[in-house]
């Protein structure tokens, strides 16, 4: 992703900046973006996050996003997140973010509470900006931080298989999205 002011952020991706108008699911499709995933992430029997994922041609929902192809993940916080962003996650996004751009997710995931909403956008040539609620957290020039977040969810090795197939299930073979 994925708790305390938003979820893990993005497990580990939410930054803070300047209001801006809120990205809603109506704008994700006029941007020519279409729901390709969607599945609650859930330990035990509570859920942590709902993670929704949109993209310009769902046929390709892998980790391997294209620098060409836009993207944008939808996290809707429902339980109240660890204080530190789990170890899984932090060895993760270490491994694949800049430098300066783990030190951004570290430095606000410890913000997110129950009840928040993460929006990371990627726009090829634009970057990608992340925003909690309706507030924008950063922009960083690349796709690295949407592609780790993809990776953990639908990478070889994913945060959690359950989750995986679920967000899989979420899209069929032909690209129709349900």
């Amino acid at each position: 992703m994925f708790y305390s002011q938003g979820v893990a952020l993005v497990l580990g991706c939410i930054l803070l900046g300047g209001a801006l108008p809120a990205w809603s699911e109506d704008r994700a499709v006029l941007e020519n973006l279409a729901l390709a995933a969607k599945a609650p992430r859930r330990v035990f029997l509570f859920d942590l996050y709902t993670c929704s994922i949109y993209l310009e041609d769902i046929r390709t929902m892998n980790a391997n996003l294209s620098d060409q192809e836009g993207a944008i993940i939808r996290l809707d916080v429902h339980g109240k997140p660890p204080k530190q962003l789990p170890k899984h996650w932090e060895a993760l996004l270490d491994a694949e973010l800049s430098d300066n751009l783990f030190r951004e997710v570290m430095r606000h995931y410890r913000y997110l509470k129950e009840g928040d909403v993460v929006w990371v956008k990627y726009v090829p040539g634009e970057g990608t900006s992340v925003m909690l609620n309706d507030i924008e957290l950063f922009v960083d020039p690349g796709p690295d931080l949407t592609r780790a977040l993809l990776a953990q969810w639908v990478g070889e090795e994913p945060v959690s298989e359950e989750f995986k197939r679920e967000l899989l299930a979420s899209f069929d073979a032909t690209g129709q999205g349900r």
